[in-house]
């Protein structure tokens, strides 16, 4: 075999493993936006992808998954996801591990502010103000015959700390105070 010959061969093998590793992994995305502000829904929680239905995704494939929801006044976000796992044999079937869960302040002022949860599947983001916001999912499929996943979102009024009420209460004492005080 000449080198010009192993030259071409080479090329040629090159653009075979490049296209048959496109068609080994693709990564999908689904792209969701909850109309009604998040926490003044009448259950304060929605399902991810969507009520009833499960997000599937292929054998060895990857997804980026996104969800905007706003909220009206400052809460605590928590929601989790759970992909069902099937075994045969000892092996996984279908199943998704989840690789990153991240939070971002979509048109925020003073810029864009994000946070990541590292205790994944589940997440919680304290204290957001109002406003909106793109909740990202990534992951990818374990199972040889892909996998789907589940959630929940939801979003509840920050409670505020003791410390904060305690300055509160003193602020109004001494209000009152002074207001005792001009008065006599």
């Amino acid at each position: 075999m000449s080198f010009k010959q192993l030259g071409a061969f080479g090329v040629a093998a090159g653009i075979a493993m490049t296209l048959g590793s496109s068609a080994w992994a693709a990564t999908t995305s689904v792209s969701i936006t909850f109309s009604t502000p998040l926490n003044t829904l009448p259950s304060a929680s929605v399902q991810l992808p969507e009520p009833n239905v499960a997000r599937t995704v292929q054998a060895r494939d990857t997804f980026i998954d996104t969800y905007f929801f706003s909220l009206t006044e400052t809460s605590d976000v928590f929601g989790g996801v759970s992909s069902p796992l099937a075994f045969f044999k000892g092996l996984t079937v279908k199943g998704l591990a989840f690789d990153s869960i991240t939070l971002v302040a979509v048109g925020a002022v003073g810029g864009a502010s994000s946070a990541s949860s590292s205790a994944l599947p589940s997440f919680t983001f304290e204290g957001l103000t109002a406003g909106n916001y793109q909740l990202t999912i990534a992951g990818h499929a374990i199972g040889s015959q892909g996998g789907s996943y589940i959630g929940e979102l939801a979003a509840m009024p920050a409670v505020p700390e003791p410390g904060s009420i305690a300055l509160v209460l003193s602020g109004l004492a001494l209000v009152g105070a002074i207001a005792r005080r001009q008065k006599a």
